[in-house]
């Protein structure tokens, strides 16, 4: 239902009032009970693009095309088709709801099931924010503008098509028009000698979709008091439609029963009753938008219905096959009124088999590698898709409109491009995207709780969700947290933020009689207390994420203990219940009081055992354990692992399957490549999977981007090759251990970059720079133990991944997350080698460490507090505090004789206040520094804007 304004002439010539909830904050003009708002004779809809509810996506407005009934958890985001004066709203659902618009949000608005809201001080508005208070269920949003003229002039009256006694209807029918016309509303005349006592149900229906209802609503005529009948006026504004020449529109209005009531007598309830009806008309420009957008709805349906099998996909597809007659016809209509509206270029490419419009950058000079040329191409079109998001969906809080994991699971697959090409704006997004992710997390957890400790109430609040809920949060916790260590190396503020999960994760897994450790409960009520949580299953090691990415920072023994013996339990037992006929099927649950198998009906997803293969295979890679690999190796065997299992797998050193992994990587765009390439080292694997995933994006792009893919559900084809290639490893980071080699700062898309040997005292790197200059950058390092290194850089002419001749060598010093300055050559492949010359003894290590949000500035802007922190393995002794000005001159200086270290995770810091001797100016530094090695000093300095 869209709009139903109805002005009822009795024998007394007046008309019911228009009932409106008053909104807090929101003027509302007073209404006498028996007169309608003054000067407003009818309303005109405005036509809703899109009502996007975060947690649940939506392409369609809730204008009652949809009669579903949503909880709302999150905002609903309602934007217009054009700015609109809207001085009516009207709300169905349940519960209480909030209205923002123009930065201002009111208290709150009860729905009882309708709320009419009418503004009086309207202003244009473009978007509308609906914000749930209460348990809030939303049906529809209807927003209209207000129209003080006399009612609509008309031009067509429809003619009575039947009114047969004891028929249970009367229909109206414009006939076949004789002209193109368009129809913005319908003015409906009803007239009756005697009072009608039960609701009518008006419909209207157009001749080029007979199986569809074009506007449906219930009115209700209801005469004054002592009245015996009356005339009734109902202006009813459909979405606008636009009739052909020989088509028609049909207008029925049949009773209903009452609530409570037994179905009307057809024969007693419409004799009496007289209709009259005539068209509005419209010009093409008016009704346009409309038409189109519900057109565009019923698509969206027939697509969605067909998702499953996607003909289209099939050889020989084509839009005239009868089954696809009403998309193609709903295609025809969107073509000519919406060309450039992007659902329908993605429905057109995609149901068309179209290609990309856009042409493929120029491959680069003839001696640059067939996989250099091929992989840039590729990153070229993956920072387009980046590009398009972030200038279609990206809001100012740092979200783009999906749930918090989907969010997160969007914001870490753009993370590509700017962690190639060091993009600030990109890199600026990806920041930013993690932060309004957090933020919004944080929100949740402490609301009605604003003094509680934000990251120990995000831990405990977790912990107390049901095992689905916890698995999605703790995901989106651990993708965007680990990704900021990478995006943001100078920032230690994921670092204080994982550290509270990491100590939960310790009362969260316990060791049960067995001398096994599962994940038993979670902290609930009094200090300690735990509330079982059964059954364990693979999808539960999604709480290790948070513990894993600060242990990748920090080594911390503890959290490596808890992790290794939680890895080992989980393999003995899978392997204890492992069917020896089916190798790869893994138990869809554990007991973890007798790590016994528990059946819950169900077998695991691929995404759950996949999970648990990549969390047994980080464990692997810093302990070493080599009991972790044989539940993969029996899944890489029974072909069921994923391309990045298998990948990871390979990636460790075992050769038992290189011939199925080569032969798997045919036609592959994925990480089954770049495991051939590892297995064979021939890299006709990684140009092939590189000019696969090309074609793939040409011919798909709209899928990426103008489709509007649910955010987790978004693919890039070829992303994580472009990671492996240029990043080195498997690199991706969503586990929780960034399994990369390196990071790229100001660089740009023009270079590539192949990382073909990664280890701990070693990395070789093949380079190609496109442009005809030579380029300064910085490569940050991540994987490689702190020491000193050797760098040779030289050029490959021969191509043999080895340099002809050395024309840089120096000795540089290599930490964690250290920026190393290199310049790249132009248009020449080149060779960077780092070699170990010195390593530092494995031994425990402070990381004495700051964060911007926690230095404050007095008010007379003379003193400076700042909170330090160490995030390391071992206290850190005689820490030095220095604050310097834009010119590096020092103005102020502290000192800490010792700080200890979260040795029991729990936050080891010191508050520090440090004098000046002259006032802060507007921006300023403030630097820590040890006498003793780090584990990194990246995070050790942290700038203040002071405005």
């Amino acid at each position: 239902m869209l709009l139903l304004l109805m002005a009822s002439t009795a024998m007394a010539e007046s008309r019911p009032p228009l009932p409106c909830t008053p909104v807090p904050g929101y003027p509302v003009p007073p209404l006498a009970e028996s007169a309608p708002p003054e000067k407003v004779t009818w309303l005109r809809q405005v036509p809703i693009h899109a009502a996007r509810v975060r947690g649940v996506p939506r392409s369609e407005p809730l204008d009652g095309c949809d009669s579903s009934t949503l909880p709302l958890v999150e905002p609903l985001e309602v934007r217009l088709v054009r700015s609109a004066l809207v001085s009516y709203l009207e709300l169905r659902g349940a519960g209480t709801l909030a209205l923002g618009r123009a930065g201002r949000v009111s208290p709150g608005v009860q729905l009882e099931p309708v709320a009419r809201l009418l503004l009086s001080e309207p202003e244009k508005e473009r978007r509308f924010s609906i914000e749930p208070v209460d348990g809030t269920m939303l049906a529809e949003v209807r927003l209209y503008e207000a129209a003080e003229e006399p009612l609509p002039e008309t031009a067509l009256a429809m003619a009575l098509a039947s009114q047969e006694k004891g028929a249970a209807a009367i229909t109206l029918s414009t006939g076949a028009l004789a002209q193109p016309m368009g129809v913005t509303a319908v003015l409906l005349e009803l007239a009756a000698a005697t009072p009608i006592p039960f609701p009518l149900r008006v419909r209207l229906t157009h001749s080029a979709e007979t199986d569809r209802t074009w506007f449906e609503a219930d009115i209700h005529p209801q005469a004054d008091a002592g009245s015996v009948g009356g005339r009734w006026i109902v202006v009813l504004d459909p979405p606008d439609i636009w009739c052909e020449a020989g088509e028609h529109l049909v207008l029925s209005v049949t009773p209903l029963p009452e609530a409570g009531a037994g179905p009307p007598d057809p024969a007693a309830s419409m004799a009496g009753v007289q209709a009259r009806a005539a068209l509005v008309p419209g010009t093409e420009q008016e009704v346009g938008i409309e038409f189109a957008l519900s057109r565009l709805q019923w698509l969206d349906a027939w697509y969605a219905a067909h998702a499953v099998d996607a003909p289209w996909e099939r050889p020989g597809w084509s839009l005239d096959d009868p089954a696809a007659a009403d998309a193609r016809r709903w295609l025809e209509v969107l073509s000519r009124w919406q060309p450039r509206h992007p659902a329908t270029i993605a429905y057109t490419s995609r149901l068309r088999r179209l290609r990309s419009g856009n042409e493929l950058p120029a491959a680069g000079p003839a001696n640059a590698p067939a996989w250099a040329r091929l992989a840039r191409q590729l990153l070229k079109r993956t920072q387009d898709v980046a590009y398009w998001w972030n200038s279609t969906r990206y809001q100012k809080d740092g979200l783009y409109g999906g749930d918090p994991a989907g969010d997160a699971a969007l914001v870490e697959r753009l993370a590509t491009v700017p962690l190639i090409a060091g993009h600030p704006v990109l890199l600026r997004s990806t920041r930013a995207g993690c932060e309004g992710l957090w933020r919004a997390m944080q929100a949740r957890a402490t609301a009605g709780n604003a003094g509680a400790d934000p990251e120990a109430a995000l831990a405990a609040w977790v912990a107390e969700l049901p095992a689905g809920e916890r698995e999605r949060w703790l995901l989106a916790i651990t993708r965007t947290q680990s990704l900021l260590l990478l995006a943001d190396p100078g920032n230690a503020t994921p670092l204080r933020r994982l550290l509270p999960f990491a100590r939960a994760l310790s009362e969260w897994a316990t060791v049960n009689p067995r001398g096994h450790r599962h994940l038993r409960g979670a902290p609930s009520g009094a200090e300690g207390a735990l509330v079982p949580v059964t059954p364990e299953r693979p999808g539960s090691v999604v709480a290790a994420g948070p513990a894993l990415a600060f242990f990748w920072h920090s080594g911390h023994p503890g959290v490596g203990r808890i992790l290794s013996e939680w890895a080992c339990a989980w393999a003995a037992d899978i392997l204890s219940h492992v069917d020896p006929e089916e190798p790869g099927r893994l138990p869809a649950a554990i007991d973890p009081a007798t790590c016994g198998r528990l059946d819950t009906g169900a077998r695991p997803s691929a995404r759950e055992k996949n999970l648990l293969r990549r969390f047994l295979l980080d464990i692997h890679r810093v302990s070493g354990q080599k009991d972790l690999l044989r539940p993969v190796a029996l899944a890489v065997a029974a072909g069921d692992a994923d391309p990045v299992t298998a990948a990871l797998w390979r990636a460790q050193g075992h050769a038992e399957h290189d011939e199925q992994i080569a032969r798997d990587a045919r036609g592959a765009d994925d990480l089954r490549a770049y495991a051939a390439w590892i297995a064979t080292r021939n890299k006709q694997f990684v140009v092939d999977g590189l000019q696969h995933a090309l074609e793939r994006l040409e011919n798909e792009r709209y899928l990426a981007t103008e489709a509007n893919p649910p955010p987790e559900a978004l693919e890039i084809p070829g992303d994580l090759l472009l990671r492996s290639l240029y990043l080195g490893g498997c690199a991706t980071w969503q586990g929780g251990m960034p399994r990369v080699a390196v990071t790229w700062e100001n660089i740009g898309v023009d270079f590539a970059a192949f990382v073909t040997e990664s280890r701990t005292d070693a990395l070789k790197v093949l380079l190609y720079h496109f442009r005809p200059e030579a380029r300064p950058v910085q490569m940050r390092l991540w994987a490689l133990r702190p020491g000193q290194y050797q760098l040779e850089v030289g050029p490959d002419d021969d191509y043999d991944d080895e340099p002809d001749r050395v024309t840089e060598r120096r000795v540089v010093e290599v930490e964690r997350g250290v920026a190393l300055p290199v310049m790249l050559p132009a248009q020449r492949p080149y060779v960077l080698r780092l070699v170990a010359k010195s390593l530092r003894p494995l031994a425990a290590a402070p990381d004495v460490a700051l964060c911007a949000d926690e230095v404050a500035l007095s008010p007379d802007r003379r003193r400076v507090s700042v909170v330090v922190h160490n995030f390391g393995t071992a206290p850190a002794i005689k820490v030095r505090l220095t604050v310097t000005d834009t010119r590096r001159r020092v103005i102020g200086s502290g000192a800490i004789a010792s700080l200890s270290w979260p040795e029991n995770l729990k936050t080891a810091a010191a508050r520090v206040e440090i004098p000046l001797v002259t006032p802060a100016p507007e921006a300023f530094r403030v630097t820590a520094t040890l006498a003793s090695p780090e584990l990194s000093t990246a995070n050790n300095s942290v700038a203040v804007y002071a405005r």
